[in-house]
């Protein structure tokens, strides 16, 4: 559906709807346009009241989430710092959707926002010290890039450097710890990012195997069959048991953090079976499969029984060990 609406437009779609006495009728579809032009227009207080308008008529799409949540903070940038847990609400909502660039955007535009209402004295030092704590806390948990984050919390430091003189005694020695913390998180995130840059350039060195011999791979699942049998299988087919790591134990892998796995050159690849329902470092993907599916985990392939789900028995095993083969083959 297009959004983008002329003025002429605006004016016909409002004196539309000025003439329905019951709610029930409006135009859901009108009243997204006459946000979306708003918003555009920087008019935030009558983009939610158009907002409220579709809530009341129930509306509840990606769209219309979107939109109520960028009002809510460009509204009152204050709603970031005494409304915090209905912010979290909208974010929810519309979170699903999101992919982490269009995340980006979106928190660095919440992130202007904060920084022009402080500039323009529209809140005040304390709150915005309120409204980074509570940012920070929430950044940490979602998508952003590292490199992101990072500059993300090198802005805050900025900003309270900036600010410190505003503060009273009592605040300012809170803000200098803050400071301190918030620096001892760049320094270890730098650090991670180095090692990832390091990794990344290894994995990219080791990509192509040279043989079935020369693989190594990762098993991760609760197994139908007895790990005897299972390395009597690998073997059989030709893999060095020796290059093989096992990870079978339901309660470690809960606390197995799988972001150890991304650009990492230990293993070419890895098999997946029955496995807990969320593993550490899972993100927001719903599934291990799929968070391994993303740029720099190793090849993936899943253990599958006759109804589809995830099963290590023998049959899915052989099977997954020969689509490996195939893999090596085109890649040796």
């Amino acid at each position: 559906m297009n959004y983008i609406i002329s003025e002429k437009e605006v004016k016909r779609l409002e004196a539309d709807l000025n003439k329905q006495l019951n709610i029930n009728l409006y135009d859901s579809s009108a009243l997204l346009k006459l946000t979306k032009y708003y918003c555009i227009h920087n008019d935030y207080r009558k983009a939610s009241n158009f907002l409220l308008l579709c809530d009341q008529l129930g509306l509840d799409d990606d769209y219309f989430n979107y939109y109520r949540l960028l009002t809510f903070y460009k509204t009152d940038p204050l709603n970031l710092c005494y409304g915090f847990d209905v912010f979290l609400s909208y974010y929810d909502l519309l979170g699903k959707s999101l992919n982490p660039m269009k995340e980006t955007i979106l928190l660095n535009d919440m992130f202007n926002t904060i920084s022009e209402a402080y500039t323009n004295q529209h809140i005040t030092a304390e709150q915005l010290h309120m409204i980074l704590q509570n940012f920070n806390v929430f950044s940490s948990h979602n998508h952003l890039d590292i490199t992101e984050y990072t500059s993300f919390l090198e802005n805050i430091i900025d900003i309270n450097q900036e600010t410190q003189e505003t503060f009273s005694d009592d605040y300012l020695e809170t803000i200098v710890q803050e400071n301190k913390q918030l620096k001892s998180q760049i320094i270890e995130l730098q650090k991670q990012i180095e090692y990832l840059l390091k990794s990344k350039q290894t994995m990219q060195n080791t990509e192509h195997i040279l043989s079935v011999e020369d693989v190594r791979f990762l098993i991760i699942g609760a197994p139908q069959v007895k790990l005897k049998d299972i390395k009597g299988i690998i073997k059989s087919h030709g893999f060095n048991i020796d290059n093989v790591d096992f990870l079978l134990d339901y309660d470690k892998m809960k606390h197995f953090d799988v972001r150890e796995l991304q650009y990492s050159s230990k293993y070419h690849a890895i098999l997946i079976g029955e496995i807990p329902h969320s593993i550490k470092g899972m993100g927001g993907a719903s599934s291990l499969v799929q968070t391994l599916s993303q740029e720099g985990y190793p090849k993936t392939f899943a253990l599958r029984g006759k109804n589809g789900n995830l099963r290590m028995t023998k049959t899915s095993l052989k099977e997954s060990l020969n689509n490996l083969k195939d893999y090596i083959s085109l890649h040796a």
